[in-house]
């Protein structure tokens, strides 16, 4: 079994991750969360440190606990890769160096008779 302010830390990371708390929304305080009966006064901070820890969260004296703005992803998607959908990735998706030589392959080809 975790420990009481890991499992406290998992609930709220789910709440974060399922948008009950948005980006830019205010944690409760500590102190309500320990009046609402969630553990002691460290057993709630510890899990403010692990979301802190974990890029969920962003704790500052005075303003107190942050949620983060999702990190943004870039997906890159190399040609000839098949997607659920099947169908492949396109040119526009090759790299600079598949881009150059394709272009001397067709101004090659196209000089010829």
């Amino acid at each position: 079994m975790a420990p009481k302010w890991r499992e406290l830390a998992d609930r709220l990371a789910e709440q974060i991750k399922s948008g009950e708390y948005p980006p830019g929304a205010q944690l409760p305080q500590i102190r309500e969360l320990v009046e609402a009966g969630e553990g002691s006064k460290e057993t709630v901070h510890k899990a403010y440190k692990a979301l802190e820890t974990e890029g969920l969260v962003t704790s500052t004296r005075g303003h107190g606990t942050v949620v983060r703005p999702a990190p943004r992803l870039s997906v890159w998607v190399s040609p000839g890769m098949t997607s659920r959908s099947g169908a492949t990735g396109t040119k526009s998706h090759s790299s600079p160096t598949e881009s150059h030589r394709d272009a001397r392959t067709s101004a090659t080809s196209r000089r010829r008779p």
